[in-house]
């Protein structure tokens, strides 16, 4: 392996992390809006589909908020680390490396 593949492999890393994050974050996503059916069915059982209907958009806004803040965030993080992971390569390499 080159220095080279080892520097890329650095900087792979906090995005092989977010990919990770993002699949626990859906998964965590589908969990929240499937529990969030189980009142919204009751209310539809209970004939009431007009407050059914109400919670039901209010969830899907704020779960969808939710989830669209905490990949962002997971984003945002990643681009921190390669940039720290970049900087950090930048320093540690000797001038002998540049030549």
């Amino acid at each position: 392996m080159s220095d080279d593949d080892e520097e890329d492999n650095g900087v792979d890393i906090p995005r092989a992390i977010e990919q990770v994050i993002d699949k626990a974050v859906s998964s965590a996503e589908e969990i929240h809006r499937a529990v969030g059916e189980l009142p919204v069915t009751v209310l539809e059982n209970l004939g009431l589909q007009d407050a059914a209907s109400s919670v039901k958009k209010i969830q899907d806004r704020s779960i969808s908020a939710l989830y669209r803040l905490i990949r962002t965030v997971n984003h945002q993080a990643a681009d921190l680390a390669v940039g720290v992971l970049e900087l950090r390569r930048g320093r540690d390499k000797s001038p002998q490396d540049e030549e």
